[in-house]
């Protein structure tokens, strides 16, 4: 049976459940609903929905929900890149998935700091998490980014893996970023402001 919610979750959910029963014993109407408060964010928070479809061939798929606050270029190992940025609010959910099948060549985590997931130079300055792969269409990359809140990045992907596109590989715990980089010679079909869903929404093809 699948539970609809991320294992990275789990003992976040089970603290937060045990410390809400409790609280209904204090007759304090005030910390019990703050309790209650805190139970439902973190169970939506955690929330893994089931994304199960039949995906395009040369269509590049969101790795996570949330808002495009940026596209523009970048190099990925000698290939010019259209890179998308999304925002993950603390109300969005925050499985990364797969954008393109292919195969895992590196994945690379780097120390440091948690600015604020909406400022432009975190993708440089905060913790983060790598991932290159390599496609039928070239190099492409994810990179999962902590934000001010974001404390801890999930990512269960190993060099030499074989990935598929929409297969769920990681999360980010509270709010942050998460960038996709695409060859340039896919068309992008998304745009800056616009709100995508993790595995659902196409964000690049090749005709």
């Amino acid at each position: 049976m699948r539970f609809p919610f991320a294992p990275e979750g789990y003992s976040i959910m089970s603290y937060t459940t045990i410390a809400t029963i409790m609280s209904m014993f204090s007759a304090n109407i005030y910390i019990i609903s703050v309790m209650v408060l805190l139970w439902v964010f973190v169970i939506s928070f955690f929330r893994d929905p089931l994304r199960d479809i039949n995906y395009d061939k040369n269509t590049v798929y969101s790795s996570a929900d949330g808002l495009i606050t940026a596209i523009d270029k970048h190099e990925v190992n000698g290939v010019m890149c259209h890179r998308i940025v999304t925002f993950l609010s603390v109300f969005n959910c925050h499985v990364n998935r797969i954008p393109y099948e292919g195969v895992v060549t590196e994945t690379l985590h780097t120390p440091g700091l948690y600015l604020a997931a909406y400022k432009g130079q975190i993708d440089k300055e905060n913790e983060r998490q790598e991932t290159f792969f390599e496609t039928d269409k070239g190099p492409m990359k994810v990179v999962q980014i902590t934000g001010a809140i974001a404390r801890r990045i999930f990512c269960h992907l190993s060099s030499k893996q074989s990935v598929k596109t929409g297969e769920r590989f990681g999360l980010i715990r509270f709010g942050s970023r998460t960038d996709v980089y695409i060859p340039e010679t896919a068309t992008v079909l998304v745009k800056k402001g616009q709100m995508i869903k993790g595995g659902l929404t196409k964000i690049a093809k090749w005709d």
